[in-house]
């Protein structure tokens, strides 16, 4: 099968936001994710099936669907399943979201 180069690879882009002066999760912008493209509510969860302690952001893309995102360090986040288990890239692609400051 044929790869159609404009579909390849999925470039996205999120942006979360914190109270000033709580520091607690409010919104986050997200783009680069079709239908869930926009805003919504974040929230930090704790652990995964391998590490308990691990910080997790969950982002509610909608009332049913969130997105886990595993917080490496403070410029890396790592997409993770409904699950919470690591999603697999290969050769080509991660799941990984590195920060990028303009």
């Amino acid at each position: 099968m044929d790869e159609n180069p404009e579909c390849a690879k999925r470039k996205m882009g999120i942006i979360l936001y914190q109270d000033s002066v709580t520091g607690k999760p409010t919104t986050y912008e997200i783009r680069g994710m079709g239908k869930w493209n926009g805003k919504g509510s974040w929230y930090i969860v704790k652990g995964t099936p391998t590490d308990p302690h691990a910080t997790v952001f969950e982002l509610k893309l909608d009332a049913i669907t969130s997105l886990y995102l595993l917080k490496g360090d403070d410029n890396v986040l790592f997409i993770l399943d409904r699950n919470k288990n690591f999603l697999t890239g290969n050769e080509k692609y991660s799941y990984t979201l590195n920060r990028v400051r303009n």
